[in-house]
This record gives structure tokens, C-alpha cells and sequence, in this order.
């Protein structure tokens, strides 16, 4: 295993992809059983005090705690060798915080 977490070789376009994948889950999520993850520099912490967890990349897919990422890096959902999935959601969802946005928003909604 490679200091990338990649288990095997892999043409560099998937490498990109591996990385790109793990850049866009960067941030903070919660999932469906309650569970707060922060993913830092391509490092997974999870509030169940596991951790800290590496990405890596098996039969070219993204693996995290053994689930592979079976959604997208922006909707993740996940599937453990078991059957069971689990589905992630950001903490605080794209766009709140953004005022310009809200404003325009809520006028859109009084012209209605």
C-alpha cells in the first residue's frame, strides 16, 4: 500500500479522479444514523471516536471504513460489504451564508 492510500497501480487520469473525489468530500457531514463526519486533508474523522480514517481506492472505486462510495462525492452514499448503506448529507447545505444569494431570493418570492 502506497503513502496515497491507493492499494494498487492506477493510471494517473485515476489518480486524479481519486483525489478530485476526495477533495470534493472535504468538509463537514452528518449521516443517517446520526453520526458527524470531518474530512481534512483526506482525512476522515468520524463522532463515534474511530479514526482518523484514509481514503483509498479498490477495483476502482473510492473505499472509506470499508463502504465504498457508491453515490456521488457531492450526494455520498455508501455501501459496506454487508448490504447495509449508509447516506451522507453537508452540514450546512451549499449556499447558506451566502446573503447576496438570500436577498435576491426572498424578492424573487415577494414578486410572486
Amino acid at each position: 500500500r502506497s503513502a496515497t492510500g491507493i492499494g494498487t497501480p492506477y493510471l494517473s487520469a485515476s489518480l486524479g479522479a481519486f483525489r478530485e473525489s476526495v477533495e470534493a468530500l472535504e468538509g463537514e457531514w452528518g449521516d443517517d444514523i446520526g453520526l458527524k463526519i470531518s474530512i481534512t486533508r483526506g482525512e476522515a474523522s468520524f463522532s463515534d471516536g474511530t479514526g482518523p480514517w484514509h481514503f483509498s481506492a479498490e477495483d476502482g472505486g473510492l473505499v472509506l471504513r470499508g463502504a465504498r462510495l457508491v453515490g456521488t462525492p457531492t450526494a455520498p452514499v455508501w455501501e459496506f460489504p454487508t448490504g447495509v448503506v449508509r447516506r451522507w448529507a453537508r452540514a450546512t447545505p451549499a449556499g447558506t451564508g451566502d446573503k447576496p444569494w438570500a436577498d435576491t431570493f426572498l424578492r424573487y418570492k415577494e414578486d410572486r
